[in-house]
């Protein structure tokens, strides 16, 4: 899934809006996305952050980025629906990124 488009119910008709990119990360269970039947909001979680979409207006897709403390903003039943996509018994669990290990201090002589 890299992005989305809205079409027109009349196929004569130009599309309400311009594509729209959705950006994930690579591998298997790093991310997931779900929304609620009938609601105009599409959310995408990963590593650290849940963003949504909101497409109740196709020609300018709203998009917003929550970090931790923000997790609260996001609706019980996509929270379920986040927690049973990557809940998997025996999957590999995705790891913070660390950084690379400092090279070693050279002596001055």
């Amino acid at each position: 899934m890299n992005g989305y488009h809205f079409y027109s119910r009349d196929p004569k008709a130009a599309a309400p809006g311009k594509p729209v990119a959705v950006k994930l990360p690579e591998g298997y269970l790093t991310w997931a996305a779900a929304w609620v039947r009938g609601e105009t909001v599409l959310w995408v979680t990963q590593k650290g952050s849940v963003r949504s979409y909101d497409f109740t207006n196709p020609a300018d897709v709203k998009e917003t980025t929550l970090q931790e403390p923000d997790f609260d903003k996001v609706p019980k039943p996509i929270v379920d629906a986040f927690k049973a996509a990557l809940d998997v018994p025996g999957a590999p669990v995705q790891q913070p990124q660390q950084p690379p290990p400092a090279a070693p201090a050279k002596d001055k002589q």
